[in-house]
């Protein structure tokens, strides 16, 4: 029970100050006067109100029946304006206040700083310092240090910081650090550090980190790191780690790692990785791992590993692999693979393994193998073999072969097999067999025999017919069955029945006929054979060559090469075997044949 000494009955506070008259001082009543309710009821006989003071008491009568009426301890040492009394239990005398305000049981009762207010029940009751301020039930109850505020029941109780505030029933309670603010029913309740900021219900309830900030009905709400924020329903909530950023309702929800970010409905929610990105609703949702990136509604959602990128809304949602890309809707959506790429709506969308590419709407869509490459819409779309390569709309479609190659519209489009080889629109378009090669529009287009080669520039389809076989068309002075022949000066492969240059074999050579060229046109310094052509010195021998393992009659050509070098290519023990011209010889053995028989003739006329 207090009194102003410069208030008197108009001024005073309701349930608190007296009434100046009554009838009957033995039967004290509740009246009210001027609005005044509550008030207790004192005999005007026994207080001098003639001055507006309370500083001439002969007896109080309280409103239960009970007076002080003799030996009143009152100090009156008080001289400024709003001066109040209060019961100081050290002293146990009535005393008039001080800077400092009181108000309530045991409020700022033992060691309260200069400047400080408590108002409340025990609130500010020990320790309280300088111009701190305690309203409330136990609010600042032991240890508020200077500055701090706390409001609410229970506010800033044991060992709230400098500077700190504290506003909600239980809000920073318990050793809330230097300059932290709590705002919210037990906000930042136990161990809030310094510089933290918690604004909401249980918002940094437990163990918010220092520089932290939470807003939020339980933002950050257990063991927030320093540094971190969360801002949202349950942002954050749980272990949120060091400068983590959490925005939106159950974003980073629970063990969001240091430097991590999670921004939208559920972002990161669960076990997100250090220094991970998840942005979108549901992004990175449940155990994306450190580094990894997840943008877009339920992009990288479950699983997601170290230093994935997933950017649309369904990409890499399921089990995305380590450093895998996917970017588009439903990119990459399930099970794609370490270092795989996936660009494109529904790229890569299902089971694309290891280090596979897919570019396109659809591409490599489902179970595309590892280190297969798939560029344009539905190329290598489902069951692309490893290391495949399909580029173009449509290309390697369906069941593309391992380490087959098709590139243009709908080539290898179904069936490809292993080690195919499709260039062109439409080449190899079905069922092209195991080690083909198809260039060109509709090269190969049906059924192509394995280890087959179909060129094709005439515009139809030519397929082939026969395994191991070569079908080229168009090639120039083709006409029924002649020789194909590669010209050196003009890099053209043509059909035709002459060669200009030599033929070199290292086994036989069968034809039904063998004619040389021999128009005088291609010839210059024409003379006829002396007598220094001979084949005296030539050495016929018999042998077996090694080469064709059969036997043989002829020459040595390095012997041949002393008496005729022209009619020999190469040099003795060289790098490349030495050949004989024989044909050359024959002129000589005409030669040699034609004096023989000069030398007949002359001994036959002679004898």
């Amino acid at each position: 029970m207090s009194f102003k000494k410069y208030g008197g009955l108009k001024f005073a506070a309701t349930n608190n100050i007296v009434k100046s008259h009554f009838s009957n001082s033995d039967n004290p009543q509740i009246s009210n006067y001027l609005g005044q309710s509550n008030s207790k009821i004192v005999s005007a006989s026994e207080i001098d109100m003639s001055d507006n003071s309370i500083l001439n008491v002969k007896c109080i009568q309280f409103y239960n029946g009970t007076s002080i009426c003799t030996g009143i301890p009152i100090d009156i040492s008080a001289s400024n304006w709003g001066d109040y009394l209060y019961w100081n239990s050290i002293t146990s005398k009535w005393a008039i206040g001080d800077t400092n305000i009181t108000l309530g049981k045991n409020a700022g009762k033992v060691l309260q700083g200069a400047s400080a207010v408590a108002l409340g029940n025990n609130a500010g009751n020990f320790g309280q310092g300088s111009s701190a301020v305690a309203i409330g039930f136990n609010a600042g109850l032991s240890n508020q240090i200077n500055n701090a505020v706390a409001i609410g029941a229970g506010a800033g109780a044991n060992s709230q910081g400098d500077s700190a505030l504290a506003m909600g029933n239980g809000s920073g309670s318990q050793l809330q650090g230097p300059d932290a603010i709590a705002l919210g029913n037990i906000a930042g309740e136990i161990n809030q550090e310094t510089g933290a900021i918690a604004i909401g219900t249980s918002a940094g309830n437990s163990g918010q980190g220092s520089s932290a900030v939470a807003i939020g009905s339980s933002a950050g709400n257990s063991v927030q790191g320093d540094e971190a924020i969360s801002i949202g329903y349950s942002a954050g909530a749980n272990n949120q780690g060091s400068s983590a950023v959490a925005i939106g309702a159950n974003a980073g929800n629970s063990g969001q790692g240091p430097s991590a970010v999670a921004i939208g409905d559920g972002a990161g929610a669960m076990n997100q990785g250090q220094n991970s990105i998840a942005i979108g609703s549901n992004a990175g949702d449940a155990s994306q791992n450190d580094y990894a990136i997840a943008i877009g509604f339920n992009a990288g959602q479950t699983s997601q590993d170290a230093s994935a990128v997933a950017i649309g809304t369904g990409a890499g949602t399921n089990n995305q692999g380590a450093s895998a890309l996917a970017i588009g809707a439903n990119a990459g959506n399930s099970g794609q693979g370490p270092s795989a790429v996936a660009l494109g709506n529904g790229a890569g969308a299902t089971d694309q393994r290891d280090s596979a590419v897919a570019i396109g709407s659809g591409a490599g869509a489902t179970g595309q193998g590892s280190s297969s490459v798939a560029i344009g819409a539905n190329a290598g779309e489902s069951g692309q073999g490893d290391s495949a390569v399909a580029i173009g709309d449509g290309a390697g479609d369906t069941n593309q072969g391992s380490s087959s190659v098709a590139i243009g519209f709908g080539a290898g489009n179904i069936d490809q097999s292993n080690n195919a080889i499709a260039i062109g629109y439409s080449a190899g378009t079905n069922n092209q067999g195991s080690n083909s090669v198809a260039i060109g529009t509709s090269a190969g287009s049906l059924n192509q025999p394995s280890n087959s080669i179909v060129i094709n520039a005439t515009g139809t389809a030519i397929n082939g017919n026969d395994p191991s076989a070569c079908y080229i068309a168009p090639i120039r002075d083709a006409s029924g069955r002649s020789m194909l022949m590669y010209d050196g000066s003009t890099n053209e492969l043509t059909y035709g029945n002459t060669i200009n240059g030599s033929i070199t074999s290292t086994s036989s050579i069968t034809a039904a006929s063998f004619i040389t060229s021999s128009d005088y046109r291609i010839k210059e310094n024409v003379e006829l054979l002396d007598d220094t052509f001979s084949v005296d010195n030539l050495k016929p021998v018999h042998y077996t060559n090694i080469v064709t393992n059969k036997h043989d009659i002829g020459f040595l050509a390095h012997e041949v090469q002393k008496e005729f070098p022209y009619l020999v290519s190469g040099e003795k023990d060289g790098p490349e075997t030495q050949a004989l011209n024989y044909q050359g010889l024959i002129g000589v053995l005409v030669k040699e044949i034609q004096e023989l028989k000069k030398r007949v003739l002359f001994l036959e006329e002679k004898t």
